[in-house]
C-alpha cells in the first residue's frame, strides 16, 4: 500500500518524566500544523572489513530524531491555546497569567521535555525526550506563523491508525492587524519582521537510555531578529548611530488576534541593532536590519509574548 503524504497528523504531550516517553491521544494532536517532517537524524557507524576492501555491517549511533513542522499563531478569550503552551514548554519557556517567558533551568516546573508523535498514514513516527526551538515570521498583509524544530530520542516507527482530533476553528492572526510596532519612540514601516528564540539545543547521552540517550536540553539561548524598516532621516531616527553606540531600547509588537477578543504583545525590553544594510524595495529605500534581545537586569527577561484580553 502507498502513502499519501499530505495524510499525516502531529501529537506533543509534556513527559510526566523527562525523557520517558508519554503516551498520546487525539486530544494531544489538536492543532493545525502546516510542513511537518519526522525524520531520523541518527548516524551510521562504518566498520572496515579486514583483508579487502569492502565493509562490515555498520551501527547506529546514538538514537537521535528531529521534528519540523509550522503553526499559525492565534489566542481565544484573551489566552494561549493550550497546545502552544505545551510546545513552548518544550523551548524552555514558561506559560503563567497570559504571559510566556524564557526560563534557564533544567526539566522541571517550568521547563519540559515532550513527546512527539507523527501519524503518517498509518505509520507512526516518534520522539522522546524532545526540546526544540522556534522562530517567529510576520509578514506584511499574511499569517503570523511559528516555525518549529524538535529534537529527542528516535522510536522505530509501528503501524498506527491515523488519529482523528477535533481540530481549533479560530482563523490565524494576520499581519494586517498590528495596533503598533514601536521601537522606542520610533514607529517604523515595516513589510516583514522576525524573531528567533535561538535556543541552544543539545543531546543528553546515557549509556543506561534507550537508543543512548536520555532526552536534549536547552543549555543556552540568543534571542535575534530582522525587520525591514522604510529608511528615515537621522533626526527621525538615528538607526546607523544606534547601531555604532550599542543603544538599547524597548521594542514592542502588539497584534490582535483574528477573534478579535485576544491582543498578542512580542515585548523586548532590551532591543538592540547588530548590523543594518541599505537595501531597495522596488524603487523605495529600505533597511535591513538585525537585532538582539538582551537580558535585563535578572537574565530570563529577553522578551515576553503576552496574551489579554481585548
Amino acid at each position: 500500500m502507498s502513502d499519501l503524504y499530505r495524510k499525516r497528523v502531529l501529537g506533543a504531550k509534556i513527559e510526566t518524566t523527562p525523557g520517558t516517553a508519554i503516551s498520546l491521544s487525539g486530544s494531544d494532536a489538536a492543532m493545525n500544523v502546516f510542513n511537518l517532517v519526522a525524520n531520523p537524524t541518527a548516524a551510521s557507524e562504518q566498520r572496515m572489513g579486514q583483508g579487502a576492501f569492502g565493509q562490515l555491517a555498520s551501527v547506529v549511533g546514538l538514537q537521535t530524531g528531529q521534528f519540523t513542522f509550522m503553526t499559525e499563531l492565534y489566542g481565544s478569550s484573551g489566552a494561549a491555546p493550550s497546545w502552544l503552551q505545551t510546545l513552548f514548554a518544550g523551548c524552555g519557556v514558561s506559560y503563567s497569567a497570559g504571559v510566556f517567558s524564557p526560563k534557564s533551568e533544567m526539566p522541571g516546573s517550568n521547563v519540559k521535555t515532550l513527546t512527539l508523535g507523527a501519524y503518517t498514514n498509518g505509520v507512526y513516527k516518534q520522539i522522546a525526550g524532545a526540546m526544540g526551538n522556534v522562530s517567529m515570521t510576520v509578514p506584511a498583509g499574511g499569517r503570523v506563523m511559528l516555525n518549529w524544530t524538535f529534537q529527542g530520542r528516535w522510536t522505530t516507527p509501528t503501524d498506527v491508525a491515523i488519529v482523528a482530533p477535533t481540530y481549533p476553528t479560530p482563523l490565524p492572526t494576520m499581519a494586517k492587524s498590528v495596533t503598533a510596532i514601536t521601537v522606542g519612540a520610533w514607529t517604523p514601516r515595516i513589510t516583514n519582521l522576525t524573531f528567533d528564540l535561538g535556543n541552544v539545543v543539545v543531546p543528553r547521552p546515557g549509556i543506561n537510555s534507550d537508543g543512548g540517550l536520555h532526552s536534549y536540553l536547552v543549555t543556552d539561548r540568543f534571542p535575534t531578529g530582522t525587520l525591514d524598516p522604510e529608511s528615515t532621516l537621522v533626526a527621525t531616527n538615528p538607526l546607523y548611530t544606534q547601531w555604532i553606540s550599542s543603544t538599547e531600547q524597548a521594542f514592542d509588537l502588539t497584534l490582535e488576534s483574528s477573534t478579535g477578543d485576544t491582543v498578542i504583545s512580542l515585548d523586548i525590553p532590551k532591543f538592540q541593532v547588530s548590523n543594518a544594510q541599505e537595501g531597495d524595495r522596488s524603487g523605495i529605500q529600505f533597511d535591513t536590519v538585525t537585532y538582539q534581545a538582551n537580558r535585563g537586569n535578572t537574565g530570563n527577561d529577553e522578551f515576553t509574548l503576552t496574551f489579554a484580553a481585548a
